[in-house]
Order: C-alpha cells, then sequence, then structure tokens
C-alpha cells in the first residue's frame, strides 16, 4: 500500500462487505498498520459464513486508492480490501472479487461499464416519518433537507461523487443520486460508504435512518433503481445506444437481463420485506419487461436531455438491502450473456403494464418477478446461470440463509403472504 497516511491519523478502518451485504471492519492502530499493510491483515472468515471452520484464517488485503478519512473523527481513516487465502491465493468468495471478475469479462469482450444508483431511505423520529412532506418538497416541508445536505458532505469526503438529492414522494422519505459515470467496484464502494455515513449521521442527529424496503403498507416502498451504461473499452464510444435509439448491442444486453430477472430476484431483493414492496399501484415494477420512459418497466430507457439520445437503461426492481457487488456483478454478467448469446428482447412496452389484462401480458411474453422471498429463492436454485456468476460457495451460502429467513418468518407470523409490514420484519430489518 503505497498511500502515505497523515500524521492526524491515528487508527485504520480495514473494510469489506459480508455475504449479505453487511459492511464489517477490523480497525488497526497506525503503528500495527504500518506493519501489516503490505502482507495483509487476518481474520477469522468462519465467523461471517466465508470459510469452514477448519479453514477459518483469511487474509484482508487493502486497496490503498481507496483511503479516506471519516469526515465524523478524522482521526480515523478507512480502506477497503478484498480477501485472500494466507497462501496469497484470491478468495473466489470475496463479493468485491466476484465484481471484480465479472469487469474482467466484460472488458474481454470489449467493454467497460459505469453505474449509477440511486438511494432511497426513510427517516423516523420516535418510531414516526419526520415530516408530510411528498416528491420535490421544499423547506421548511421537507424536514430532511439539511440531514441529506450533512450526508453528501460526508460521502463526498469519502470520495463519493454524488449528483444530488431531494425529498421523495413518500413522507419522511430521501433521495441522493450517485454519478453515472463511476465503475462498478468503485462504486458499490460508495454505496457501503453512503449507508455508513448515513448511519453514523442518523445517531449523531436522534433520528432513524431506514433502507428497508417497505416501512408502512400505505407509503412508498424504498428502491436502489441502478443506471447502467457500457462502452467500447478502446474507443470510449457509448454501445447501447446509437444515434437514434437502442442498439443492438443494447437491444440483446437488454434481453439478457430480462431473461436472468427472476433468477437475480433473491440477490437484489433478498429480504421478505423485499416483496412487499414489488406489488401493483407503486412505482416499483412488478411485471419483467423493459420501455422508453416507462416507469411501469422494470428496464426504463430514461428520456435523453435536449434533443440527444439516452446513454443508460435503468433497472428498477432493486432495493438497498442488496449486496452491492453481488448485484452489480449479476446485473453485468446477465447483459453480458445476452449480448454473447445474440439474445433477442421482447417488444417494448410503452403502456402502463399494470393495466394490461393478464391474457394481453401472456401473449406479449410479460412474465413477472417472484411474489415473495420463498419464490425468489427456489427460481435462484434451479438458475445456472446464477450459480455460475457467484461461485458454487457463495450460490450455497446464500440459497441456505435465504432460506432460513423465510423458514423464520413462516414460522414466527399467522399468515406469510401478508401484504401487512410485520413485527417479525419491523425488529429483523430495524425498527424498533
Amino acid at each position: 500500500m503505497g498511500t502515505q497516511i497523515p500524521e492526524r491519523v491515528k487508527y485504520i478502518s480495514i473494510q469489506f462487505t459480508d455475504l449479505h451485504g453487511e459492511l464489517r471492519s477490523i480497525e488497526y492502530t497506525r503503528n500495527a498498520f504500518e506493519e501489516i499493510k503490505s502482507r495483509g491483515a487476518r481474520f477469522d472468515g468462519s465467523s461471517l459464513g466465508f470459510a469452514t471452520v477448519q479453514e477459518s484464517d483469511l487474509i484482508l488485503v487493502p486497496d490503498a486508492s481507496t483511503f479516506q478519512r471519516f469526515p465524523w473523527n478524522p482521526q480515523v481513516g478507512r480502506v477497503f480490501a478484498t480477501i485472500s487465502h494466507p497462501n496469497e491465493k484470491p478468495f473466489q468468495a470475496d463479493p468485491r472479487r466476484i465484481l471484480m471478475r465479472v469487469g474482467d469479462s466484460l472488458r474481454a469482450e470489449g467493454f467497460r461499464s459505469f453505474l449509477g444508483p440511486e438511494l432511497e431511505f426513510y427517516l423516523l423520529r420516535e418510531g414516526g416519518v419526520i415530516d408530510n412532506a411528498t416528491y420535490a418538497s421544499m423547506e421548511p416541508q421537507d424536514k430532511g433537507a439539511s440531514f441529506r445536505r450533512t450526508l453528501v458532505d460526508y460521502a463526498q469526503a469519502l470520495g463519493v461523487n454524488v449528483e444530488l438529492h431531494h425529498h421523495e414522494a413518500g413522507s419522511g422519505q430521501q433521495e441522493i443520486e450517485l454519478a453515472k459515470n463511476v465503475e462498478p467496484v468503485i462504486q458499490a464502494d460508495n454505496i457501503q460508504s453512503c449507508k455508513l455515513a448515513a448511519d453514523v449521521l442518523a445517531a449523531q442527529q436522534g433520528v432513524d435512518v431506514q433502507f428497508m424496503p417497505k416501512i408502512e403498507k400505505t407509503l412508498p416502498g424504498n428502491g436502489m433503481h441502478c443506471h447502467i451504461s457500457l462502452i467500447d473499452k478502446d474507443s470510449n464510444e457509448p454501445v447501447l445506444f446509437d444515434r437514434q435509439d437502442v442498439s443492438q448491442i443494447g437491444r440483446m444486453f437488454i434481453a439478457g437481463l430480462l431473461e436472468h430477472a427472476r433468477g437475480m430476484s433473491a440477490i437484489l431483493t433478498p429480504s421478505v420485506n423485499s416483496y412487499k414492496r414489488l406489488i401493483p399501484g407503486y412505482e416499483a415494477p412488478v411485471h419483467i419487461c423493459w420501455g422508453r420512459h416507462n416507469r411501469s418497466a422494470m428496464i426504463r430507457i430514461p428520456s435523453p436531455m435536449g434533443t440527444g439520445v439516452s446513454h443508460t437503461i435503468e433497472y428498477r426492481s432493486i432495493d438497498a438491502q442488496t449486496n452491492p457487488y453481488l448485484c452489480f456483478a449479476l446485473l453485468l454478467a446477465a447483459g453480458l450473456d445476452g449480448i454473447k448469446r445474440g439474445l433477442t428482447p421482447s417488444a417494448a412496452v410503452e403502456e402502463n403494464v399494470y393495466d394490461l389484462p393478464v391474457e394481453e401480458r401472456q401473449s406479449r411474453g410479460i412474465a413477472r418477478l417472484p411474489v415473495n422471498l420463498k419464490e425468489a429463492i427456489d427460481v435462484m436454485q434451479e438458475d445456472a446461470f446464477i450459480r455460475d456468476v457467484l461461485g458454487a460457495q457463495v450460490f450455497k451460502a446464500f440459497v441456505n440463509n435465504l432460506r432460513k429467513q423465510w423458514k423464520a418468518y413462516a414460522t414466527a407470523v399467522d399468515d406469510p403472504e401478508t401484504a401487512e409490514i410485520t413485527k417479525w420484519e419491523r425488529e429483523k430489518y430495524g425498527i424498533a
């Protein structure tokens, strides 16, 4: 690690993400970090489900390019890490490495990718939303504006490029949008940084920040829409669109996303609560289709600015409980699979999909996303593509963990199919 650590920094947090998306940290004193930064830091992988007890020793390898100081405590710095075996062989179940592998596959086919997520969350105080404002409200009705500004300041101090923020449609609901020209591994790091900063800031201000997909049945859900762009790695020219519309490569990329949408759901929307957001009547997508400017479609082509053409496609079913590294890996691998196999997408849907009769949706080949976590797990378990992208170890661990989650939920509630937000969900996902 070649980065010079500022004199004021006394501690270094080595950060990594477990299989299920939770950011973890082992913090070293400055002097100790100087000794281990080149060879890596040992940790117990079995405690986080990464490895067996008999082969538990794993190594965190700091990524020098990610060093930043915590803006809320400048005496502490942080670096993200990749995970290796003690013999320096890469640990294949590391979520960050899985995304790196997919990036390598894209480059081998002549492409580079960029991603731009939109993070939605609620601010609560004493169990209730902090205001009754709505989309793009201003102060004083918007009581989250100061929180968002400070969150953006924190995020930018951690190296995150934020484009904008605003109040969302739900009472107390917020959104920050990250820049759309950031490469996948860095952007996944950025999501983790933003969520950490939001939690720290919430504790400082005496509020509760909730990324939970559906906090109340009657309130809009929290999603994490993601904008995807692809360029030729040599010319740097966009390849998903040509001068007129979606390009042939773009159509194949979309077709890959559509084909694997059901199988990816258990990773992109990985909680019981996720599927209570994915219901008709709100902007959250339910049906697997694509369209131009159509917010009822799972994949949307945003309207271009001026007389130009779009450069991104927007995947809309994701929520922030996903592991961002695995989420991005699957999105990009699915799109690349569509390109390599020359897939053709179904016709674009420009109508409100919710208003289409069932028979018409069926005749147009518009399938539905899984209705609950159990169905999503069942579909994923039969999908060899998902297993190949994640690797057998991660795939098995994820399926087992999600089945335990569904079983615990189904055992604790009277009706597992209820659309109500249950006490079990509130306790599991953080609302007291």
